[in-house]
């Protein structure tokens, strides 16, 4: 079994040229039920989260499956050195970035075989890893998968809390058909009640009056019956505040609908530790910020705005 290691250089969009270094070990179906025979429970675990969400930082994955930043970073390279995994980077003026996971030629064959599905070339499965690791919507999905990964960490941390769903683009879209397509769904469990709530993250690429467009959709989806908060995640504070103004001034637009944003800073410098489940979330039109278990629930059959 090889090993290549490929570097591209990629064009961001300040146009600036970044060196990207990506890790891809190849190898055959036998290969893959070799590697197979040495995964542990909690590899098995990595593997269907980034089968389920296709791409996480290392310290994404340690929040979820590791106690130990050191211990992930051992372990993640030796998958992928075995070709379980693939990683890649951007190296930047000022150092490197954190290594991306994907899941590797063989923990792409393993998956495959797992879901009873035909197991796809080496070759094609390194043209999907090199589109992912260029891919413009990458930050994107770092960023929903990094909400969701704080979430399982409060809950590692925290008695009496759980992350009971967490739901990728891809599998929210099966369920809600055409209606709206939102980034996430999830559960928090938290002192035995429950939320359960969609994702829509926002990097800044569409403009507000865009993302209020939205709330069409989630209207019409609960019509349909599919009604909870629906958080948004913006990238800095001023946008958030912006969007905040915005959507206060548009109650028809909402009508009954619960929304509820944050800025990543806040998100991540909470101080009182609970990240993204603590009281950083402020509610459409409140002034006073909840934490995520106290957002207020959306009417159960909202009207049609006006």
């Amino acid at each position: 079994m090889g090993r290549t290691r490929l570097a591209t250089v990629a064009t961001p969009n300040n146009h600036t040229a970044t060196r990207s270094t990506i890790t891809i070990t190849t190898g055959s179906v036998a290969d893959a039920i070799d590697a197979g025979r040495h995964l542990t429970d909690r590899d098995r675990r990595v593997l269907a989260l980034l089968a389920a969400h296709r791409v996480l930082t290392t310290e994404q994955i340690t929040r979820v499956a590791f106690t130990s930043h050191i211990t992930a970073q051992h372990r993640l390279a030796t998958l992928t050195k075995r070709g379980v995994l693939a990683r890649f980077r951007r190296c930047l003026p000022s150092g490197s970035q954190s290594w991306r996971y994907t899941l590797g030629v063989l923990g792409v064959m393993m998956n495959a075989a797992r879901a009873g599905r035909s197991i796809p070339r080496p070759s094609r499965i390194t043209e999907t890893i090199l589109a992912l690791a260029e891919s413009p919507k990458l930050d994107h999905l770092l960023g929903i998968n990094d909400f969701f990964t704080r979430l399982h960490n409060q809950a590692n941390r925290r008695d009496g809390c759980a992350l009971v769903e967490w739901w990728s683009e891809r599998k929210v879209a099966k369920s809600v058909g055409e209606l709206v397509r939102p980034d996430g769904y999830g559960e928090w469990q938290e002192s035995g009640r429950n939320v359960r709530f969609f994702v829509e993250y926002d990097n800044g690429t569409e403009t507000l009056e865009r993302l209020a467009g939205k709330f069409e959709g989630y209207r019409n989806l609960a019509m349909a019956g599919i009604s909870h908060p629906i958080l948004f995640i913006f990238a800095g504070v001023t946008r958030q505040n912006n969007f905040h103004r915005m959507a206060s001034a548009r109650s028809r637009d909402l009508a009954g609908l619960s929304v509820a944003s944050t800025a990543v800073t806040d998100m991540t410098t909470d101080t009182a530790g609970d990240g993204p489940a603590g009281p950083v979330w402020l509610p459409v039109p409140s002034s006073t910020r909840r934490r995520l278990i106290d957002l207020p629930a959306p009417a159960t059959r909202p009207r049609a705005a006006a």
